[in-house]
């Protein structure tokens, strides 16, 4: 008899059988990974990009904030310098009294389930513990602007994103401090992210 080269039928069907039922348990779990990979990749853009206008305002002596608005493409923002003295406005982005220093950035970008907002029926208290989390995803007045002075204050607010079951929130406080908060489901609480 000769050597025998190659697998007979039956053991190709057993070893894609395993390797079909080792995906099947598997994609969840990277399935959630990348959810949250994505989703840190916006918080840190959408933090780096709050520190670049706390930059730009004391670099121009003039306002600088990001505006937050929607359209075909999604939920976006962009990085906005006032330029009539009078703050960073919709209306005068709108008509373009207020200079566009960045962006757009959308939000989809990052991954197809990367959004400005909670999931779906969810509610959550908000970081400051004092109300609940707005379904739209942002906590930042009327406007809907996160505006940085060059003295290095800010308009306080929140920005809150979700991937998935991963929520994120960026807070601004009145001094101009940004900084990243995660929710844990488990524990039912915000964690700061570590860096």
């Amino acid at each position: 008899m000769g050597e025998r080269k190659g697998f007979s039928l039956v053991e190709l069907v057993v070893v894609l059988g395993i390797l079909f039922m080792l995906l099947t348990v598997a994609t969840p779990q990277w399935q959630r990974v990348y959810q949250r990979v994505a989703l840190r990749q916006a918080g840190f853009r959408l933090l780096t990009d709050a520190q670049r206008c706390q930059a730009l305002a004391a670099q121009h002596l003039a306002k600088v904030g990001l505006v937050f608005d929607v359209d075909g493409g999604g939920s976006f923002y962009v990085l906005v310098m006032d330029g009539n003295g009078n703050g960073v406005s919709r209306k005068d982005y709108l008509t373009g009294r207020d200079k566009v220093v960045g962006g757009p950035v959308y939000f989809r970008d990052f991954g197809p389930q990367v959004r400005l907002g909670l999931p779906p029926k969810w509610h959550i208290p908000a970081p400051s513990g004092n109300k609940a989390v707005p379904g739209e995803g942002t906590a930042l007045g009327k406007a809907g602007i996160l505006s940085f002075s060059p003295s290095f204050g800010a308009t306080p607010g929140s920005v809150y994103l979700s991937a998935g079951t991963e929520v994120l929130a960026l807070r601004v406080t009145p001094m101009g401090v940004a900084r990243l908060f995660t929710w844990d489901t488990q524990r039912r609480l915000w964690q700061a992210v570590k860096y």
